[in-house]
């Protein structure tokens, strides 16, 4: 008995084996973690933070928008990231993003389970939403989102199904959700979905009493969980922010992850989409309230915004993997022959032996060697193991080592992506044009940025505009030949970026 006691806890399920598969797939990938532009200035904005003891409100990373109003509304977010980069650097930078990555999907892998889905089934569908959200998997504050609406909707779903009544949860949660990502709107959204549907049921007659009562439930919790977003440095300007970014046309039209997805390049996505839409057809019973109108919301998420596959993905997939149960339960429901028969009853043993394993030491015991390595520099056992970096393709790190080396500051115009980087490196001696956080710049400074960065008719006078005293652009860009030939003196050049000086600042 103890030594099956001690098996049970130290052998490692599929859950655990595909947590530390994705865990480990991610630190392989490395530096890829760090290729959004944002990294860099969520990072500052979090050690600000931590040296001030207080949440910024207005702006003071760019010398464009100083003094302006910023919501800061991912400041907690920021601040674990700055937290855990004071301990482990980009190092420990990429292990938490990584825990919090595999995590996210480790739960969607539990969720499957517990809707009686078999662990074969739950591990394909889990490892396939992994690699429709795999351009998304960054480090930054919104992979947090990704995990709190996974939690969302298993809460909302065992309520509805009258498995575990955990509703008191949900305000908990959009208190912690409103300080860490805007995205915390959808959990809103999401509890709205269940009420209303609910009360559309107690509307049609179908299981009156039971739906009222869950209605008014549902409806309170809502009004809990507004309540509740309140708690934020910003207050009821919380709520505006999502609405005044998706307002601004201009902005959204220009920003990669808002554009809708580009089907040439997101194979994965167009396979997972399709794949839902067979599944649904194929069944026999038809999506309820709840079910289609988080999948319609989801989809049309994703189909307007490259930015919400990752949630798409992570919600649909036991949503998808329940169907296909059902479908397949359908189609063999009477094997015609004894191979058909043993793989289902292989399916079912290996779905008995699965919450067997409790333990999880396996996982634990992997991110804690990985964290105690970036803690450690990078460095095991003499050898170094870990020495994650932002990428020198992407980002100007040598022309802006150039410029820091050789006395070059001032005013700078640079591209947008690399402001989160050059403030990372700089700040506070070095300040930006823009960076990345175009809802606070507004739509007039987008079309002036655009306008120079596309060496469009006018641009030289928006430089003059801002006293812009060098430039740091895309090498073999338009712009800095337009600069050339204007009288700028381009002073560095490698295959990533240019250093122009205007001929007064030399």
């Amino acid at each position: 008995m103890e030594r099956a006691g001690l098996k049970r806890f130290l052998m490692p399920s599929i859950g655990d084996l595909l947590f530390v598969s994705i865990f480990l797939r991610l630190l392989s990938l490395g530096g890829t973690l760090l290729n959004d532009g944002d990294t860099g200035w969520h990072l500052v904005a979090g050690e600000s933070i931590l040296k001030t003891l207080s949440i910024p409100h207005t702006e003071t990373y760019s010398y464009t928008a100083t003094g302006i109003e910023w919501i800061s509304h991912e400041w907690l977010s920021e601040l674990f990231f700055a937290l855990v980069h004071r301990l482990g650097g980009l190092n420990g930078v990429i292990v938490f993003s990584a825990a919090i990555i595999a995590f996210t999907f480790w739960l969607a892998y539990r969720l499957m389970l517990k809707r009686g889905i078999n662990p074969l089934t739950a591990a394909l569908f889990t490892v396939f939403a992994a690699s429709v959200s795999a351009s998304s998997m960054l480090a930054r504050p919104h992979i947090i989102s990704y995990l709190l609406m996974l939690s969302f909707f298993w809460i909302l779903e065992d309520f509805q199904r009258g498995l575990k009544d955990r509703l008191w949860l949900l305000p908990l949660l959009i208190a912690l959700w409103a300080n860490l990502h805007a995205a915390f709107f959808l959990g809103l959204v999401f509890v709205f979905l269940y009420a209303f549907g609910n009360l559309l049921y107690w509307y049609m007659g179908e299981s009156k009493p039971e739906s009222a009562k869950r209605a008014r439930r549902l409806f309170l919790v809502l009004a809990a969980s507004v309540m509740a977003a309140l708690i934020n440095p910003h207050g009821p300007s919380i709520f505006s922010f999502p609405f005044k970014l998706i307002g601004q046309e201009d902005i959204i039209g220009n920003i990669h992850e808002w554009a809708s997805p580009d089907f040439h390049k997101t194979k994965a996505f167009e396979a997972m989409l399709l794949g839902v839409i067979a599944i649904l057809v194929l069944s026999r019973k038809r999506p309820n309230l709840f079910e289609g109108g988080v999948l319609v919301m989801l989809a049309h998420l994703a189909l307007s915004s490259q930015r919400f596959i990752p949630m798409f993905a992570v919600i649909v997939a036991p949503v998808a993997a329940a169907r296909l149960e059902e479908v397949s339960g359908e189609l063999f429901a009477e094997p015609r022959d004894r191979s058909l028969e043993r793989i289902r009853m292989r399916l079912s043993a290996l779905s008995g032996m699965e919450p067997w394993f409790r333990g999880h030491i396996t996982p634990i015991l992997v991110v804690v060697t990985a964290a105690a390595i970036a803690l450690n520099g990078g460095y095991a056992g003499g050898s170094r193991l870990m020495d994650y970096r932002f990428s020198a393709g992407r980002f100007p790190v040598e022309a802006f080592e150039y410029a820091a080396s050789n006395g070059i500051n001032g005013r700078v115009f640079n591209k947008d992506g690399w402001g989160g980087y050059m403030l990372y490196k700089g700040y506070p001696e070095y300040k930006v044009f823009i960076d990345g956080r175009f809802e606070t710049y507004g739509p007039r400074m987008m079309k002036e940025y655009l306008a120079v960065s596309k060496a469009k008719l006018g641009c030289t006078e928006i430089l003059d505009k801002y006293k812009v005293d060098w430039v740091m652009f895309d090498s073999g860009s338009q712009l800095c030949r337009l600069l050339e030939a204007k009288g700028w003196k381009n002073v560095y050049s490698d295959q990533t970026a240019e250093i122009l000086l205007r001929r007064k600042s030399l």
